[in-house]
């Protein structure tokens, strides 16, 4: 386990029997044996196929993993982070937030080329800080968090524009800055 995660979730899909993805575990080892599915014949079950997804201790989910599938058993350890398995950015970026505009929450995205400490805030119109919605450590990759129009003390913005801004300092020291624009309806 990282030391950023919380907890692994297992995602199974079985053909035929099961048509949709869905959870059959959440585990915070490196290891899960799936006992609940039972496999019933080479002929009767065409496949089933296992993916895994982190959530970190800020209660935030990575992207899947690859999926792993078998005609009957799938062996090995979790990779030590599932973004590991998905391609890194070559750079960092700071996405639109979508939906824009928004109400009553907006997902902000944003890609980092290297482990780095990420602090994303939201101004209002003055320039004035209303929210931090996170300040911690990530990995490198594709990541996410949403805001849910609300102030530093939980009281809801009023409609208008409001800016985000995140500042990203690599582990190569290689800083990021950018702003971008939102806006909030009711």
């Amino acid at each position: 386990m990282e030391p950023d995660i919380a907890s692994y979730e297992i995602w199974r899909q079985a053909s035929p029997g099961e048509p949709d993805w869905h959870v059959v575990a959440t585990v915070t080892t490196n290891s899960y044996t799936d006992n609940q599915y039972i496999w019933t014949s080479p002929y009767g079950d065409f496949y089933v196929s296992y993916k895994i997804r982190a959530k970190d201790i800020a209660d935030l989910y990575s992207g899947y993993s690859n999926t792993a599938s078998t005609g009957a058993e799938v062996y090995g350890e979790a990779p030590k982070h599932p973004t590991d398995q998905i391609k890194r950015p070559e750079d960092y970026s700071l996405a639109q937030n979508h939906p824009n505009p928004f109400n009553p929450e907006t997902e902000i995205s944003f890609a980092l080329p290297e482990h780095s400490s990420v602090k994303i805030t939201v101004l209002d119109l003055l320039g004035r800080q209303i929210m931090t919605l996170v300040e911690r450590n990530y990995s490198a990759g594709f990541q996410k968090v949403i805001w849910d129009g609300t102030d530093a003390s939980g009281n809801k913005v009023g409609t208008g524009v409001y800016f985000y801004r995140i500042v990203a300092t690599g582990e190569s020291g290689k800083q990021f800055t950018k702003v971008m624009k939102m806006l909030v309806t009711k």
